[in-house]
């Protein structure tokens, strides 16, 4: 009983942290999870950079084939955005079909080419729902911080260079680089 009582534990523990959906970090645990980051550049000096992507065209898909499939395409998305981060990065889904991912120790550089290979890792594949192709993007904001800003504001800020790629068209990079918002 004890064993099972422990194993429950855990696993209500593990929900509780998680998206029932994709499997990532929810919404919560990734601001704890950034605050925690926050806190360790400020001590340490470093520098974190953070990635917000969104699907593009959800709605869409929701309107036409139904729910699951807009549910397996956020679940196909989040497993090609895991596919390119390394085991110390922090995946989670932020909202409904927004994703964020913090990179420790990451340049600007480094974090913009990785939410590249994000974009060009869902756009190469289509979903295949029901003997129908597709077609999946996700638009990306990229931003870098240390451990002077809040969580609050990193996040801000980084959805401000998310938003600007959707606004440019979506299916592309944007990147938050000294209070300036570049492509």
């Amino acid at each position: 009983a004890s064993i099972g009582n422990i194993s429950l534990f855990e696993k209500s523990q593990r929900q509780a942290k998680t998206d029932g959906l994709t499997g990532m970090l929810n919404h919560r645990t990734f601001y704890e999870t950034l605050e925690a980051e926050l806190r360790r550049a400020q001590r340490y000096g470093g520098r974190l950079s953070i990635i917000m992507a969104d699907i593009d065209n959800l709605k869409p898909i929701n309107d036409n084939y139904g729910h699951r499939a807009g549910d397996m395409a956020i679940k196909q998305i989040a497993r090609r955005l895991g596919a390119c981060i390394r085991q110390i990065d922090v995946a989670a889904r932020y909202g409904g079909d927004e994703f964020a991912i913090i990179l420790p120790n990451t340049s600007l550089t480094d974090a913009t080419l990785v939410a590249e290979r994000m974009v060009n890792m869902v756009k190469e594949t289509a979903m295949l729902w029901e003997q129908t192709k597709i077609p999946l993007s996700i638009s990306v904001g990229v931003a870098q911080f240390d451990g002077e800003n809040c969580a609050g504001d990193v996040a801000k800020t980084t959805d401000q260079a998310l938003y600007a790629a959707k606004q440019a068209g979506k299916g592309r990079v944007y990147v938050f680089d000294q209070q300036q918002i570049l492509m």
